[in-house]
């Protein structure tokens, strides 16, 4: 019977080992890949969506290079903006691209709050998202002054490399 038991709880110990779920939580080695693959995607779909003009669309941090943090743990960014359409009702478009960013972080399974439509004299809009484990999050900045533009900003939590 304690022998049963001993073999079982190697069995779990190793399955915990292997799959990277360690009592720490998982490591930038298991987040970068999705956060590497979801960040320019996401920024590449919203160039396409919502630029004025996609050659305008700059990426400050592309969010391959280890950042680091205190305790020798190391997160991953990304940066990128663009001119968004000026339009003649700035807050309706706002609104609108509010909408489109939304649904392209909903459908890759990221969660957030809804924003509330923001009232004509407000020129600015942000949201932010996260996965389901809350190791990477995006935030998206809509400025509508002095040149309507969307920044894209994402990160990982600090994490063991």
């Amino acid at each position: 019977m304690v022998r049963s038991g001993v073999v079982a709880s190697i069995g779990v110990l190793f399955a915990l080992v292997s799959s990277g779920c360690t009592e720490d939580g998982p490591t930038l080695s298991d987040v970068a890949p999705m956060f590497e693959r979801d960040a320019p995607e996401i920024f590449e779909d919203l160039v396409e969506r919502t630029a004025r003009n996609p050659d305008g669309a700059t990426i400050v941090d592309d969010g391959t290079s280890d950042v680091a943090c205190a305790d020798g743990q190391v997160k991953r960014e990304f940066e990128g903006s663009f001119p968004i359409q000026d339009e003649p009702d700035l807050d309706d478009k706002l609104d609108l691209y509010t909408s489109v960013v939304w649904s392209e972080l909903s459908r890759r399974s990221y969660e957030g709050n809804w924003p509330p439509n923001q009232a004509d004299a407000v020129d600015l809009r942000e949201l932010t998202t996260t996965n389901a484990d809350e190791t990477i999050r995006f935030t998206v900045r809509f400025a509508g002054k002095p040149t309507p533009s969307l920044t894209f900003l994402g990160e990982t939590n600090c994490l063991r490399p």
